[in-house]
Order: structure tokens, then C-alpha cells, then sequence
């Protein structure tokens, strides 16, 4: 039976949605974004229904562990390592 929600697939890989969210979570600690305005840039970025909660939980699973710890060594993006 298929259920009433189809599952929907990121256009992104482990690795782009884990810098994604910890961009979000590290400007947002920072105090650039509020709540809000971090759950619009991630369903900008990763393209399905994130929210600042969805990234902090994304962040502590294992998918986004292993993709930052697969991250070559000097890595880095907008002035982040």
C-alpha cells in the first residue's frame, strides 16, 4: 500500500546537506539568523521541509557524522573548516 505522503528525496548529497545545516546552525549561533529565517535557507538549500529542529537532529545523526568526518583534510567553505 503507498502511503498518503510519498517520501521525498534531497537533491543533495550526505556530505552538501551536512555543510548546509551546519552553516545554518553555526550563523544562527552566531546570531545572523533567528529560527525562521533558518528553516527558509534550509528549504532553500536541501529542498525539503527543514527546520532549525531538523537540522540540529540531522546534525547528530550518523549520515551527517560520517559525511563531515569524510571531508578532506583543509576543507574549507566561506571561510569555515
Amino acid at each position: 500500500m503507498l502511503g498518503l505522503f510519498p517520501k521525498k528525496k534531497s537533491r543533495l548529497s550526505p556530505q552538501s546537506k551536512a555543510i548546509a545545516a551546519a552553516h545554518v546552525l553555526l550563523d544562527s549561533a552566531q546570531g545572523q539568523l533567528d529560527e525562521k529565517a533558518a528553516g527558509r535557507r534550509l528549504r532553500e538549500e536541501v529542498g525539503l521541509q527543514w527546520s532549525y529542529l531538523t537540522c540540529i537532529q540531522y546534525l547528530s545523526g550518523q549520515e551527517a557524522m560520517a559525511a563531515i568526518e569524510s571531508l578532506p583534510k583543509g576543507w574549507e567553505e566561506n571561510g569555515r573548516t
